[in-house]
């Protein structure tokens, strides 16, 4: 793909983003997402926020996952669901963190009957992607992706 990013996640916005496509192998997992934000691009020298089209995130060296779901009661730790990579998957929210030379992101995700929070830390993460354009353009129309 033309772009990509390997630092500085926490720039990075998945709400209403669908996952597709998930692939969890060995101590690699690859994620299809179908669009996202990032405050910024300055891997590309582009200082402003944007939005991309189709987009990959491969994460290798998985030091750690958990998975988490959500009940009357709040957050219960639970077992990676059943079929968990055959559902589209659509983001609540997303968070970041790097610690000790990890990269941790945190999804709160729905396929709408199941709401969970699914923790991967890893040692590699990548994100690529073949389209952008600037957020201020796709807020007026001025642009899209499509």
């Amino acid at each position: 793909m033309k772009y990509q990013i390997k630092t500085d996640y926490k720039r990075l916005g998945l709400h209403d983003s669908h996952l597709s496509e998930i692939k969890i192998e060995n101590d690699k997992i690859f994620i299809n997402l179908d669009w996202g934000f990032l405050e910024n691009y300055s891997e590309d020298k582009t200082i402003e926020a944007i939005i991309f089209d189709k987009a990959k995130l491969n994460l290798d060296n998985i030091y750690n996952q958990s998975f988490k779901k959500y009940d009357e009661i709040g957050f219960v730790d639970i077992e990676k669901p059943d079929n968990f990579e055959l559902d589209e998957w659509l983001v609540m929210e997303n968070k970041y963190q790097f610690n000790d030379n990890k990269h941790i992101f945190t999804l709160s995700i729905t396929n709408y009957s199941l709401y969970l929070q699914w923790t991967i830390v890893c040692i590699n993460a990548e994100l690529n992607w073949d389209k952008f354009i600037l957020h201020k353009n796709w807020l007026t129309g001025e642009q899209s992706l499509g």
